[in-house]
């Protein structure tokens, strides 16, 4: 999934502009390792890099877990259900550099039945707030 969210959020980027009329060039680089991100990056020239993933929460992990965990034994307690959301997050940061200038967080899409797609997603709303930082002070 974090193919999905990356080509999403480079969506939402894309139909941007700065206040200038500068328009924003949102890339989707999903699944690179260290090196080879780095290479890309130069490769595009890119200012700025966005780095996205999901969080999956523990009782996401519980419920949908292969392993078959079983549940309490007969006669105990049963355990509280985790209202611990999935999420994705991001960072955005200056084209090599470590500092972080923004993250945010937002809920996984969900679609629910009968629905074709998710009702809201965070992607607009990261990229709203990744524009901001992407602006010059005024």
């Amino acid at each position: 999934m974090p193919e999905h969210d990356a080509s999403q959020l480079a969506l939402e980027l894309s139909k941007r502009s700065l206040p200038g009329g500068a328009l924003v060039e949102g890339i989707a680089v999903p699944g690179k390792a260290s090196e080879s991100l780095n290479a890309a990056i130069k490769e595009r020239a890119c200012d700025y890099v966005v780095r996205i993933w999901r969080y999956e929460s523990v009782y996401s992990w519980w419920r949908n877990s292969p392993a078959m965990i079983p549940g309490p034994m007969p006669g105990l307690p049963q355990p509280a259900v985790f209202h611990d959301p999935d999420t994705i997050d991001f960072e955005l940061r200056k084209a090599g550099s470590a500092t972080v200038i923004a993250r945010g967080v937002g809920l996984v899409p969900t679609i629910h039945h009968g629905e074709d797609h998710p009702s809201s997603t965070p992607y607009p709303s990261f990229a709203e707030e990744i524009v901001a930082h992407l602006s010059p002070p005024r």
